[in-house]
């Protein structure tokens, strides 16, 4: 079984924070992931500075900075737990952070398997997270973009889709990969002229359900009249 993109959107949340508007997380999505782009001079975004509705228990799976603390890139993700239109908040001063966040059909108990992350120093036009080799199949390559944008669509190759781009005093952008069979990834997000950072990480995904079908060929032998028949009587 492969993950499956369940739904998706971003916000930005504002100069110390905010809160995302509702997300459907109902049917059958099991986890949540969100990339945060930020600046980080008041500090890092760390799991303890965000919440959401929809998932008890939240971690910081990647983080990466530029030299300066200017387009920073967090990943966050969480089993769900609740299934309704969930919201998701970073409470955070001085961040000016932008939020792409996205629910997920599969996962497993503890999914986080790779991650690479790298920060740009000055500014560039594109940049690459690292590679990754996903340690299974079907697992779910996430990358995510910290950066300044306007309203430029930004680009990524490999085979990625993106999510959500969201446009802000510091921008964020997501994008996936499904990856039916394991090979190293390490995409490149095109489109940027601003410091920037890439994180990317890997989830491990529920494996499909198999079965084995025990055959009997041949009972003759077993019976009344068969060579290793024996009466438990005498």
């Amino acid at each position: 079984m492969a993950y499956t993109l369940h739904s998706h959107r971003s916000d930005f949340l504002g100069t110390n924070g905010g809160t995302s508007t509702a997300l459907n997380f109902g049917g059958s999505a099991t986890m949540v992931t969100a990339v945060i782009g930020y600046y980080s001079g008041g500090g890092e975004i760390v799991a303890g500075d965000c919440s959401c509705t929809g998932a008890s228990v939240l971690t910081r799976d990647a983080h990466v900075t530029s030299d300066n603390g200017e387009g920073a890139c967090v990943i966050i993700s969480g089993a769900i737990t609740n299934s309704g239109n969930e919201t998701f908040t970073v409470s955070k001063l001085s961040s000016f952070s932008s939020l792409c966040l996205a629910t997920w059909i599969g996962s497993v108990a503890t999914p986080l398997d790779q991650v690479n992350q790298f920060g740009s120093t000055g500014s560039v036009s594109t940049i690459q997270a690292g590679s990754v080799t996903p340690g299974e199949t079907n697992e779910l390559v996430l990358c995510g973009l910290g950066s300044f944008f306007s309203g430029t669509p930004l680009s990524i190759d490999g085979g990625f889709t993106i999510t959500d781009q969201q446009p802000g005093a510091y921008s964020a952008a997501m994008a996936y990969l499904i990856q039916t069979s394991i090979a190293a990834a390490n995409p490149t997000w095109s489109g940027l002229s601003y410091r920037s950072s890439a994180a990317i990480a890997t989830y491990k995904d529920t494996p499909s359900a198999t079965g084995g079908m025990f055959v009997v060929s041949n009972l003759s032998g077993l019976q009344p009249s068969g060579p290793f028949f024996q009466d438990p009587l005498g």
